[in-house]
């Protein structure tokens, strides 16, 4: 195939990876105006190390959430999302032109192992018929030294015949009566073979042909494929795969919170819950958290609502940050997670499915599979009986 054809068929793999689920009306606009930035922020990322594939899927996804979801929701026109509407706009010109910068990318990478191939093949061919060649050489030498050893038994025969003669000759005289003997002593004397001093070999030639090079590997020896190629094959592996990258999370972050939160933790009667975002940022394929966020927000002893919501993503998409989990306190409840916490979490991970949920201070991080958040959406009230067993938890750490 040529480069054309091969970009074709690659994006024809991609598309299924592609695909954004309709719009569900009980979850709210802001939500996924979150989950569009987010989208774009990686998309951008993955476009700057040159993971082609992913930047393709990540604004895949971002230009149908935008068209087809976003649009369709029943609070699209309200005025409130103003802001937002003019957003996605403005940042839907710039996305074609990171589609096309992208498409660019694969097309590059598409012809650069297209070439490999090319001197791939040459190369195996080169190696075929200099291994015919020498089998050739090896079966005209086999032949030559095949000649030269029936020559040689040719040439010895008439002198085996000659000694097979004399010795007959000889056993005769010995048969003779003793009285005949003394006439024959010459003839009893032992024949003595005649020797050359001088050794001689049989000349086969100067066998230039054989003559090893030693600038030429023993072994069979192929270059590696571009280094390209082999990092966005490494990436759209994962991706496919369905493998959740790696989230690394400081493990100092969980002090730093509760010394923040201590003075509502501590406050009289029962205290306040405190809540707080963990953001940071995709590197070389890992999500790496670097920030932690205090936003706005109101509290009693069992809940905690943030109050403008909207300012924390602007925050976030202006310092280029992603949302990777959240914290909070439990000053009353020795519960792990409530069932409106639950929620929150479903919110979260379905924007983002590597998103994780800290509790301070039990210091427990956990993030579902992809079961509990599909059946937190589809069911806009649940308790957290309905939710799968506890194998579909995963912890990751436990610190301090």
């Amino acid at each position: 195939m040529d480069v054309s054809e091969r970009l074709v068929a690659r994006r024809a793999h991609l598309a299924p990876f592609c695909r954004v689920d309709p719009v569900k009306q009980h979850l709210r606009l802001q939500s996924y105006y979150q989950l569009a930035r987010q989208l774009y922020r990686q998309s951008e990322t993955y476009f700057a190390e040159g993971a082609w594939d992913n930047a393709y899927v990540f604004l895949a996804k971002f230009i149908k959430l935008c068209s087809k979801v976003i649009t369709a929701h029943h609070d699209y026109e309200l005025p409130r999302y103003r802001k937002e509407r003019e957003w996605v706009r403005a940042q839907a010109a710039e996305g074609f032109k990171l589609f096309d910068a992208i498409l660019d990318g694969m097309e590059a990478e598409e012809l650069e192992y297209l070439e490999y191939e090319r001197s791939l093949n040459q190369e195996k061919q080169q190696q075929s018929t200099a291994l015919a060649t020498e089998q050739a050489n090896m079966s005209a030498l086999e032949a030559r030294l095949q000649a030269m050893r029936l020559a040689k038994k040719n040439a010895e025969q008439p002198k085996e015949q000659a000694a097979g003669a004399a010795n007959k000759e000889d056993m005769r005289t010995l048969n003779q009566p003793a009285e005949v003997r003394p006439r024959l002593n010459l003839a009893l004397k032992p024949r003595q073979k005649e020797r050359s001093n001088t050794v001689s070999y049989p000349t086969v030639g100067k066998a230039s042909w054989m003559t090893a090079d030693a600038t030429q590997p023993s072994h069979t020896h192929y270059y590696a494929p571009p280094l390209s190629r082999q990092r966005s094959q490494e990436a759209i592996a994962n991706l496919t795969s369905g493998k959740i990258r790696t989230l690394e999370i400081p493990s100092g972050i969980i002090a730093q919170f509760t010394l923040l939160a201590s003075p509502n933790t501590n406050r009289p009667p029962y205290g306040i819950e405190t809540c707080g975002i963990l953001a940071g940022i995709l590197y070389d394929r890992k999500l790496i958290i670097t920030t932690l966020i205090i936003p706005k927000q109101e509290g009693s002893s069992d809940m905690c609502t943030m109050t403008n919501e909207e300012e924390l993503y602007d925050f976030c998409f202006s310092n280029e940050l992603l949302t990777l989990g959240w914290i909070h306190t439990h000053p009353k409840q020795d519960c792990f997670l409530s069932s409106v916490d639950v929620h929150t979490q479903c919110g979260f991970q379905s924007i983002l499915p590597e998103v994780h949920a800290c509790r301070s201070p039990c210091s427990f991080f956990i993030s579902w599979n992809a079961h509990a958040p599909s059946i937190c959406i589809k069911l806009p009230r649940l308790s957290l009986s309905l939710l799968p067993p506890v194998t579909h938890a995963k912890m990751l750490g436990c610190f301090g």
